[in-house]
């Protein structure tokens, strides 16, 4: 009979160098060979986070688990570089049931060469995210935030997957956060929708589009479609700016306008941090300009912590809504 390793967490070390690989043996830090005369669970998987002082997330790696070893997907330095030493680590174990494991925890530790008199840098590189649901699950660069966001199948109706509301029985309010946030202030988010709105009277579908955030939703700015059918039928697009204040809750920043959306359109919603100004346009070639909104009063806050983005979702009864089907994220200086 084989002995399954026990899961219970233990104390260790992540050690990173700048400009290297992260890709430790299993008989290295973390250390993630099984207790002797064990093995790991079959059928599991791994996650290794990385957070910093106030909880927020930095980076997360994927592991694989064998009988005899945990091992990791090799991260490029790109990725490791921003874990700075005396980050958080926490690593899960997660088993065939879908029960997760602390096993291990601790501090990174960096070997590398310290530049103790290099002068002060203000340069920013700039990041870009994207996805584009090429599965029906939800990739764990995508928190989430509140409900249960949903990447649907939409080949029966010859569309891409698309991510939304679960679409089951009640009014939904749903919320997700990419994990990691933007290097500037300054960002540009593309995405692409399809609308399954089921269209029966009294039924309402809103996305929401959110940046500027932080990592609790607590603070933001975005846009919000929404496709609303009243008790008569009369069916209503809109696009309006909200200020997000909760990861389902938003303030309405000016009147919504009247705007129709069809599946595949393409959207690119700017935000100016010099100006204070958020833009949304239809297309990348900021040639249609639909309107925006500017922060007057100092709103939005700025400065690392407050570069989050996410989606969120508001539908009504057993209502898909609508739909992301493609979504790119960049900051720039």
């Amino acid at each position: 009979m084989t002995r399954t390793s026990r899961l219970d967490p233990l104390p260790s070390v992540v050690v990173l160098s700048r400009g290297s690989t992260f890709n430790p043996q299993p008989h290295e830090p973390p250390y993630t060979l099984p207790d002797t005369g064990t093995q790991w669970p079959d059928d599991a998987t791994a996650q290794l986070v990385f957070t910093d002082n106030t909880g927020g997330q930095l980076a997360t790696v994927a592991g694989t688990v064998d009988p005899f070893a945990i091992t990791f997907t090799p991260t490029a330095p790109a990725v490791m570089d921003l874990i700075p030493n005396g980050a958080n680590f926490e690593l899960f174990v997660t088993t065939s049931d879908g029960s997760p494991y602390q096993i291990r925890h601790g501090k990174v530790i960096r070997k590398e060469a310290n530049y103790l008199q290099a002068p002060a840098s203000t340069t920013i590189t700039p990041v870009q995210f994207t996805d584009t649901w090429p599965t029906t699950g939800l990739r764990s660069t995508w928190l989430r935030m509140a409900g249960s966001p949903t990447v649907h199948d939409n080949s029966g109706a010859s569309l891409p997957n698309g991510v939304g509301g679960p679409g089951t029985s009640g009014v939904h309010n749903d919320a997700m956060r990419w994990y990691r946030p933007l290097n500037g202030d300054n960002f540009q988010i593309v995405f692409n929708i399809v609308d399954l709105h089921n269209a029966s009277n009294n039924s309402y579908s809103r996305l929401r589009v959110l940046g500027a955030a932080d990592q609790y939703f607590s603070i933001g700015i975005g846009v919000e479609l929404a496709d609303v059918v009243d008790g008569s039928g009369h069916r209503t697009q809109t696009f309006a700016f909200i200020l997000v204040t909760g990861p389902t809750t938003v303030s309405y920043l000016g009147t919504p306008t009247t705007h129709a959306f069809n599946n595949g359109d393409e959207y690119m919603l700017d935000y100016d941090e010099t100006t204070q100004t958020v833009t949304l346009y239809a297309g990348t070639n900021e040639a249609v300009n639909l309107g925006g909104w500017q922060d007057t009063s100092g709103t939005i806050p700025h400065g690392p912590g407050y570069r989050y983005l996410g989606l969120g979702w508001s539908n009504s009864s057993s209502n898909n809504g609508l739909q992301v089907t493609n979504w790119t994220a960049a900051d720039y200086v």
